[in-house]
């Protein structure tokens, strides 16, 4: 803003801060316009996360079938990670309302999880190793299962606090308590998953926020109930277990600049050889893959201008230029598409490397971990800061594509069985990608008819208020007096 002549003192600083307010308002909605179209770019999943459902659900050992035209898309290894102490809390519980008989928490409960499918391990066998490069791959991916647990629930020094450790009797017929040459009471299955590297285990505090004493785990199956939520307030402060499978934020982020190695393409009739060029990544996908936009040094002028800049001369901007954030073309139809070929999609960190580096990113870093993985758990996790904050959303994300919950299911020979639950979008999508899957679970298997009774519960109130309304068809206009002057008639 510009201040009157002659004024000074109060009147040029309340200009000066208006000035420098409305810049920082324009540069604050042009980040909020770029963020909101990276986001999305960033929600995208694609078809691989479909078969790696199919390949999680599955309770046959072999997996789903795979269409001969597509195969699989997804990783070839799944991690999932097992929530063991919802686990055997929830399974002592339905013991006790199927036989009448309270324990503590039983570890039978992870054995039936590590039963089901292929959750068990072991690398599958390939379907056709003569596969050449261009055909479908048909060979399932392989399911890393991993538990995890606190560690003062598998070693301690009184032997009720640990799993499969009351009552005594139990204790005895199942053996899988012993005690020590240290002194400590030690729960030798949860120990041998420790052995083959499937274990998980993290330390806890004697006393909760706030200073209230941790009940045992006796006090924590009296009074377990599944669902129970989880709350803390920004992800910087989650619970070891999504520390552990909320990956995807670990390497790089989005606005990184790198370099990537561009594969080689034909133009205009020439081979143009793959090159390493600098490019931004828009989009970090939960495979551990990168969506990147190469730099751009050449084409119009209007797109690389120099901004911000006093002095500098520029071009008045066209109508079609400042309309452009509202959909106008503003660029040539050449080097809009020139544009488009300079982003990829899903870029391997073995073809990234930091500027000015010659080590990739694959040998820099571990690439594993900044991969999502699955949790198997029945707990609610929340957000108590913001629930329209960007960790609320980033865990909501998570939640809908890579949390799912679980059930026992009791058997005709008195026992129970486990089954793991779906959420409402892996349900979506199992019952429009894999039938073969979905049929196995009750409301994967009817999410098309739940969504019918809602549109026909909707038809219905529709119907409802048009009666209570009346007619709604518009009436013809008529004029009380003319639009016009009045004009005598003698």
């Amino acid at each position: 803003e510009r201040a009157p002549d002659g004024a000074t003192g109060p009147a040029v600083a309340l200009c000066a801060l208006i000035a420098v307010a409305g810049g920082f308002h324009r540069r604050q909605t042009r980040a909020l316009r770029a963020r909101a179209r990276t986001a999305r770019r960033a929600n995208i999943t694609g078809p691989g996360w479909t078969d790696e459902l199919a390949r999680i659900f599955d309770p046959r050992p072999e997996g789903p079938g795979w269409q001969p035209e597509f195969g699989y898309s997804g990783r070839p290894r799944l991690r999932l990670l097992i929530d063991a102490e919802d686990i055997c809390h929830s399974y002592a519980k339905a013991k006790y309302l199927q036989t009448g008989k309270w324990t503590g928490p039983l570890s039978e409960g992870i054995e039936k999880v590590l039963d089901y499918g292929a959750w068990g391990g072991g690398e599958p066998e390939v379907v056709n190793p003569d596969r050449a490069p261009d055909e479908p791959d048909m060979t399932p991916p392989e399911i890393l299962t991993f538990v995890g647990m606190p560690a003062d629930m598998i070693e301690a020094v009184k032997p009720g606090d640990l799993v499969d450790g009351y009552p005594e009797t139990l204790r005895q017929d199942l053996g899988n308590v012993v005690f020590s040459e240290d002194g400590y009471f030690i729960n030798g299955f949860l120990q041998s998953l420790q052995e083959d590297n499937r274990l998980i285990t993290w330390t806890r505090p004697t006393r909760l926020p706030g200073g209230k004493p941790r009940p045992n785990s006796l006090l924590a199956q009296k009074y377990y109930e599944p669902g129970k939520p989880v709350s803390f307030r920004t992800l910087n402060a989650r619970p070891v277990l999504l520390s552990q499978v909320m990956g995807a934020e670990s390497g790089l982020q989005m606005g990184d600049e790198v370099e990537a190695l561009k594969p080689g393409r034909f133009f205009k009739d020439t081979w143009i050889p793959s090159m390493w060029k600098k490019a931004k990544v828009v989009a970090v996908n939960y495979d551990g893959t990168y969506d990147l936009q190469f730099e751009m040094n050449h084409g119009p002028y209007r797109e690389h201008r120099t901004k911000g800049l006093r002095g500098t001369p520029t071009l008045s901007l066209r109508r079609n230029e400042q309309f452009k954030e509202y959909a106008a073309d503003h660029m040539p139809a050449s080097f809009r598409l020139f544009q488009e070929m300079n982003y990829q999609l899903s870029v391997s960190p073995n073809n990234l490397r930091m500027p000015g580096m010659l080590d990739r990113i694959a040998n820099m870093q571990d690439t594993d971990a900044t991969q999502d993985w699955y949790l198997c758990s029945n707990k609610n996790f929340v957000i108590t800061s913001s629930p329209r904050g960007r960790d609320a959303v980033r865990l909501d994300e998570y939640s809908r594509r890579f949390l799912f919950g679980y059930r026992w299911v009791p058997t005709a020979d008195g026992d129970l069985r486990f089954e793991p639950v779906p959420n409402a979008t892996q349900a979506q999508s199992l019952r429009a990608c894999h039938k073969d899957t979905a049929m196995q679970f009750a409301n994967a298997a009817q999410i098309d008819e739940s969504d019918r009774r809602k549109i026909s519960a909707y038809k219905a109130e529709m119907k409802h208020f048009e009666e209570i309304i009346g007619d709604l068809r518009a009436k013809p206009h008529q004029p009380r007096r003319p639009a016009g002057p009045r004009v005598k008639v003698n």
